[in-house]
């Protein structure tokens, strides 16, 4: 009984230092905290040591398109398999971690300037909740808006409701619909189609849909329609039909990022800058999503798998957002080529 308490503590711990390793590499501006996190899920390397090597070797190729891309390929799928070994038998400990660590980071947002107007602005729905860190780095408010759903759906998969208030509210003011849309089918998803299951759902959702209907966030969500998330795509259409084979590369990505916007579609988005190699990648998280062992968190894992793709379809989604990758993660079972065979 004394050992089991102990590891259930040390995975606690554990889940907190990896979490907090990520918010620190958003507010520092410094991947190296990510290989910091590594570090913390040393005792399943071995465990993976094979998919590790085959992706290591698939990455390779990226060299090529500069090193910037292959970093960030490599720190992905590290990322992924590792925490996603560390954490399978556990995943809502590193969920309520999650949770934890970046409510208070929301909290931290409202002291930053805003980029547009002030809080006030924000708080009366006339702005978008849009913080800028003091290094002058812009964080997004679809981000903020999806780092609050998920935020607000690791509190509900613990049972803590009294606490999505304030996430939720985040999740208003970001102004976001694609996170809304996130957090609405993470939960439905995980409730499951049980009659039960769906009313309390419903009862839980009817305070966040009336604020949401009498708010003049309804006004945003007419006006923008989608946003030019169509006059994008066939901007970035020619680049596409070069580039499918090789792919362009996360930095030369980033620059358009920068003075276009980005492309509001992880399948396109990850063929762009990755090319076919890319196209691959995400088909294989596919199959080894659908070889997942069924257990008593199926449900939790297909919650967060089905609702990051379907936010594919609309945003850059786990790909291009480093700080989801600790949630993406808790989609898989294993990476162990045992497991996957």
């Amino acid at each position: 009984m004394i050992n089991l308490s102990f590891k259930l503590n040390k995975t606690t711990v554990y889940a907190y230092l990896v979490v907090s390793c990520f918010i620190l590499s958003i507010i520092f501006s410094s991947y190296i905290f990510l290989i910091f996190s590594f570090l913390f899920c040393y005792e399943i390397f071995n465990k993976v040591r094979e998919s590790i090597l085959i992706s290591f070797i698939f990455s390779l190729y990226f060299i090529f398109l500069g090193f910037d891309t292959f970093k960030y390929f490599v720190l992905m799928f590290f990322s992924i398999i590792l925490i996603s070994e560390r954490f399978k038998d556990n995943p809502k400990i590193i969920l309520s971690a999650y949770s934890n660590i970046f409510l208070i980071f929301l909290l931290y947002l409202f002291t930053l300037e805003q980029k547009v107007g002030d809080i006030s602005n924000v708080l009366n729905f006339e702005t978008r909740f849009w913080p800028v860190l003091s290094n002058g780095e812009e964080i997004n408010p679809n981000m903020i808006g999806l780092l609050s759903a998920i935020c607000a759906f690791g509190y509900y998969v613990n049972k803590k409701i009294i606490f999505m208030i304030f996430p939720l509210f985040i999740l208003l003011i970001s102004q976001s619909r694609s996170a809304m849309l996130f957090f609405v089918l993470a939960s439905f998803l995980y409730s499951g189609v049980k009659l039960k299951n769906i009313f309390y759902f419903l009862m839980m959702l009817f305070p966040f849909i009336y604020f949401l209907n009498s708010s003049n966030i309804i006004n945003r969500f007419i006006q923008d329609g989608e946003n030019g998330r169509i006059a994008r795509i066939l901007y970035y259409f020619p680049y596409l039909k070069n580039n499918y084979l090789t792919g362009l590369g996360y930095g030369e990505y980033l620059v358009f990022v920068k003075n276009i916007g980005s492309l509001d579609n992880l399948f396109l988005a990850i063929i762009l800058v990755y090319g076919i190699w890319g196209g691959i990648y995400l088909l294989s998280l596919f199959i080894i999503f659908f070889k997942n062992k069924k257990n008593e968190d199926s449900s939790l894992r297909l919650a967060i798998f089905f609702s990051f793709m379907v936010l594919g379809l609309f945003e850059g989604s786990f790909a291009f957002n480093h700080l989801t990758w600790v949630i993406f993660a808790l989609s898989f079972n294993s990476f162990s080529i045992k497991m996957i065979k």
